[in-house]
C-alpha cells in the first residue's frame, strides 16, 4: 500500500516537473507574409489595427506567452511634394485582449520602432520587443501615430504594409491618444485586407520571467 502511494506520488512529481517543458513553444502566427504589399492605409491620429481573419491563419495566442519576433513585410511612403520632410515611421507594437462584440482592450504596448521610409515595397522587417507579453487568445496590433503634417501629409502618413487579399479582414481604430494600455478600443473592419505582419509566440521556457510572472 506504501509502495503504491510512493509510486503515485512520483507520477505526479513528474507530471509536474514536465508539464512546463512540453508547454514550451514557439509558434508562427499571423500572416504568411505571401501576398504583395499592395494596400495602403493612412490615418491623421493614432491608429491600431489588427487581424479579424487571415485566410484561415491563426492569429490568437492559444496560450500565455511572449511575442519573441515580428516581421512586418512593406514600408511607410514619403510625400512626394517638393522639399518634403521623412514621415513619422514610428510605430508601436501591443498585445491586445478580446471583449466581446469585436472590441479590444490595450494590455500592453512596446518600445517604439521604425518601418523603413521607400525602398523596396515588399521588404520584410524583423522586430523584438521587450516583455511584451500576450494573454491566451489574444492578439497583436500593428500601432502608428498618425503623422499628421501638412501640408506633406494632410492624411498622415501612408503605410504600406498591407495587402489585398479575398478572406482577410483587418479592424481598426483610430483616435488621438485613446490607444494606449488600458483604452477599449472598438474597430471598424476593412474587408479582403490582410495586415502583413506576422509574430513568434514563445511559451514556457521560451518566456522571460516577466511574462511568466505577469498577469493580464
Amino acid at each position: 500500500m506504501r509502495g503504491e502511494l510512493v509510486r503515485r506520488l512520483w507520477l505526479v512529481l513528474v507530471v509536474l516537473v514536465l508539464a512546463p517543458v512540453a508547454e514550451a513553444r514557439k509558434r508562427v502566427l499571423g500572416s504568411s507574409l505571401k501576398a504583395p504589399a499592395n494596400r495602403v492605409e493612412t490615418d491623421q491620429a493614432d491608429t491600431a489595427f489588427w487581424p479579424r481573419a487571415i485566410g484561415g491563419r491563426s492569429f490568437r495566442a492559444p496560450a500565455k506567452g511572449q511575442v519573441l519576433a515580428i516581421r512586418l513585410k512593406g514600408r511607410a511612403l514619403r510625400s512626394p511634394l517638393d522639399g518634403a520632410p521623412d514621415p513619422l515611421n514610428e510605430v508601436h507594437f501591443q498585445s491586445l485582449l478580446p471583449l466581446g462584440g469585436g472590441a479590444m482592450r490595450v494590455l500592453l504596448t512596446s518600445q517604439p520602432f521604425y518601418v523603413p521610409i521607400g525602398g523596396a515595397r515588399n521588404q520584410v522587417t524583423t522586430y523584438r520587443p521587450e516583455n511584451l507579453c500576450v494573454a491566451r487568445g489574444g492578439i497583436v496590433a500593428f500601432n502608428d501615430e498618425g503623422g499628421f503634417a501638412p501640408p506633406w501629409y494632410e492624411d498622415g502618413v501612408r503605410f504600406q504594409v498591407f495587402a489585398r487579399v479575398s478572406g482577410s479582414r483587418t479592424a481598426r481604430y483610430m483616435k488621438a491618444n485613446e490607444t494606449n494600455n488600458g483604452d477599449t478600443l472598438r474597430p471598424t473592419v476593412r474587408r479582403r485586407s490582410e495586415l502583413l505582419m506576422q509574430f513568434v509566440l514563445g511559451t514556457g521556457r521560451h518566456m522571460s520571467g516577466a511574462c511568466r510572472a505577469w498577469r493580464p
